[in-house]
């Protein structure tokens, strides 16, 4: 524990015993990265990003974007149900809305997605992932003033290649993945690549309704055809489908009003399970296994299907055009029940449901060019997306209360240019611009709590100038020093979900400044990678959401809160100890405080204190975060090799809340994972056992204070789960 705390410390202590156990060891393998839109060595570029190669997110067990935050410092995750939340560097979103968009971008094959539903889509077959951190508006452009997570799939080969995974575990859990690629014709390339991944859930409802909850049900496919048109120009067209049918999880639940006074209870009785929820229903001990719902299922859908067309079109040796055509679909159906208790059925059902629908559609044109010390890249970029949600609140009102309809509809059109120009051998200076202009038009309809109709229409149309300069010293090959001042934008957002009857403006645009300086360092001859950066950032008219309680009613604000202020650092390291033993770490420290006036502030809890936001922390972030990986490979002569694994992670203290309301928080916690790899000595067939959370840890993913419902709601982490892998590799 003494390392939690000065985990710093042991870092450095780490780094000087290495040279006495590196004797023999072996050298790490280069990283490349697409981060600035064109092949480069991690080393060599500019900017804090972490990169995962596809194997080694198989052997993390990695399955979807949100496994990632226990990987990568400074990303983290809470699962709120409705909408998941990202946060780099302690920025994030902080609205239910699913009309919504954050300020963490993600892409698939250089492709945006711009609704926050999507952002749960299982990972397979993939050659890497890049998390980019700080502002990238530049050359990707579309929200990401906190940073992306960019996911690069496995494109068709010239030579025949297959692969196909099955496995089982806990909770029922059965997947198989596969992928087979290879040559069609002289001139065309084929790749089809699928999963399949069930299991029961590891909730069951042990109220009236019955039933398991917390199930995966997804089905997804995706077929690629790479085309040679001629020598210089050729077309990649990639079409996916993807559908999960599982079930939502039960929120844990604790009363917040005394049982005979009926009053508001203070922390400590709420958190010894002394309460009663509005309709008197006493607390039991939540368990993150076991709920209360009079509802059989909690839906959780999402249906998705996508078609790409990239061309790439190489003009001459210095200059290539590539063009990014990408339209998605999809449709959305998410419940909750809100108070997590078995409700009388005289009461109805106290069931939330979010429906969403909607596409979007974008286009990409890009220009690269390379010219001895010269590396221009440029274009411009469109895109248009429209998204229906329809959100029911409070279903005890029958026949229900439509908390809201609304259709939101963006227009978004973008030019940029970078540039980098060596000075000399050793000194590169950089720069960009990007102009984006935002139309945004939202039709919004409510009812109030006498069933009166609340309508209203708005528009925005935001237009910003975002830049950075930066400076790259590389005094040899091991080792780059970077620095660079950048500015972020994220446009303007609607409130439509939560509403109550009552609907408000638009709130105004976030926009951001970043200062950052690096250093990335290969040294013991290549067997260590020590990368660390340290970052200021500015945030001006911060976006965020609210649920309060004004008198005995609830009431919800998105909109601008103030500004924030977040200072930290990162360091990773990654090393190959001996021939047979390789480890990683990574530390991220922040110091996150909101600048908001002193007449912002509201109150969340069953007390109607009021909390001013000024001074507070931005939310969902742990000051420190530590992750590792430690792999022991044991070679045989006659039955392969094998790997002992461990992966972990630790996190600080946390609130989810923007009031940092004491409930609304998780203490530190650590989860730690064991893995038993083995693979032929041919390397065509492999094998995986894994126990992970092998502690039962019991921690909450997400946890709200639902003031006007008198109920505080908790979202778990998943519990100890484990599982058999096995595949096989075909060529």
């Amino acid at each position: 524990m003494h390392c939690m705390n000065k985990s710093w410390h042991c870092l450095v202590v780490f780094v000087l015993l290495l040279p006495s156990s590196l004797a023999g060891a072996r050298v790490l393998e280069e990283v490349v990265v697409t981060a600035q839109k064109r092949a480069q060595s991690l080393q060599d570029v500019g900017i804090a990003v972490t990169s995962f190669s596809g194997e080694s997110l198989r052997s993390a067990g990695v399955q979807s974007q949100e496994d990632l935050s226990v990987l990568v410092p400074n990303l983290d995750y809470n699962n709120n149900g409705p909408a998941p939340w990202y946060r780099v560097r302690g920025e994030g979103v902080t609205v239910f809305n699913d009309t919504a968009e954050t300020p963490v971008g993600f892409y698939i094959d250089e492709v945006y997605y711009g609704t926050q539903a999507l952002q749960r889509l299982q990972v397979y077959d993939v050659d890497r992932v890049e998390v980019l951190r700080g502002p990238q508006g530049i050359l990707f452009g579309r929200n990401t003033t906190a940073g992306l997570i960019h996911f690069v799939t496995n494109k068709p080969t010239d030579e025949f290649e297959a692969y196909l995974e099955a496995g089982g575990g806990a909770y029922a859990h059965r997947i198989v993945e596969g992928a087979v690629s290879g040559p069609l014709t002289d001139s065309m390339r084929g790749r089809l690549s699928f999963k399949y991944n069930e299991d029961d859930g590891w909730q069951d409802n042990i109220g009236s309704g019955g039933g398991d909850f917390a199930v995966t049900d997804v089905v997804t496919i995706r077929g690629q055809l790479d085309i040679d048109l001629n020598e210089d120009l050729s077309l990649l067209v990639k079409a996916s489908y993807y559908e999960n049918t599982g079930t939502n999880q039960i929120y844990g639940y604790q009363g917040t009003r005394d049982a005979t006074t009926f009053g508001p209870c203070n922390v400590a009785q709420i958190s010894a399970n002394e309460c009663v929820n509005f309709f008197g229903v006493p607390t039991i001990d939540p368990d993150p296994e076991e709920g209360f719902s009079e509802r059989s299922k909690l839906i959780d859908d999402i249906e998705e299907s996508e078609i790409v067309a990239t061309f790439n079109w190489t003009v001459n040796e210095h200059i290539a055009v590539t063009s990014i055509t990408a339209y998605i679909d999809y449709d959305r159906h998410h419940q909750e029940d809100l108070d997590g208790t078995d409700v009388l059925a005289a009461f109805g059902q106290l069931t939330s449901d979010f429906v969403l629908e909607g596409d979007q559609l974008s286009q990409e044109i890009r220009v690269n060019a390379n010219y001895d010390r010269i590396n221009l890249t440029g274009g411009f970029y469109y895109y248009n997306d429209e998204k229906t949600s329809d959100v029911t609140i409070l279903e005890f009102f029958p026949p229900g209360l439509p908390d809201s309809v609304s259709t939101v509809e963006t227009e978004s059109l973008a030019g940029f240019g970078h540039l980098e120009f060596a000075l000399t051998d050793q000194w590169t200076v950089l720069g960009g611009l990007r102009y984006t202009n935002d139309q945004k038009e939202a039709d919004i309809a409510t009812l109030d709590f006498v069933l009166s109709p609340v309508t209203a229409n708005f528009n925005t149309d935001d237009s910003e100038l975002t830049w950075k300069v930066g400076l790259n010293y590389q005094p040899s090959d091991d080792l780059l020093l970077y620095s660079s001042v950048q500015t972020g934008f994220k446009s303007a957002d609607f409130h439509t979900s939560f509403l109550f009857g009552f609907i408000q403006p638009p709130s105004e645009p976030e926009t951001s400044i970043s200062y950052e300086l690096g250093a990335k360092w290969t040294f013991l001859d290549g067997r260590a990678r020590l990368n660390a950066a340290f970052f200021y950032n500015e945030i001006e008219s911060k976006q965020f959401f609210v649920i309060e309680r004004v008198g005995n009613m609830l009431s919800s604000t998105f909109g601008n809160f103030g500004d924030a202020e977040i200072l930290g650092a990162e360091v990773e390291l990654n090393v190959e100890i001996t021939e047979r033993l390789h480890a990683q770490f990574g530390l991220g420290l922040l110091d996150t405080e909101i600048s908001a006036p002193p007449n912002i502030s509201f109150s969340a809890g069953p007390a109607p204190t009021v909390t001013t936001l000024d001074g507070l922390k931005t939310p969902g972030v742990a000051d420190i975060s530590i992750s590792g990986l430690i792999r022991y490979d044991i070679p045989t002569q006659d039955f392969g090799n094998f790997g002992l694994q461990t992966d972990f992670s630790w996190k600080d203290n946390h609130h989810f809340s923007i009031d940092s309301y004491p409930l609304d928080a998780e203490d530190s916690f650590a989860l730690v994972n064991l893995r038993l790899l083995w693979e032929s000595s041919t390397g065509k067939y492999h094998a995986q056992a894994f126990v992970e959370n092998l502690t039962d840890k019991e921690y909450k993913s997400f946890s709200l204070s639902f003031a006007g419902a008198d109920v505080h709601n908790i979202m778990w982490g998943r519990p100890l789960w484990w599982g058999l892998k096995a595949g096989v590799r075909f060529d």
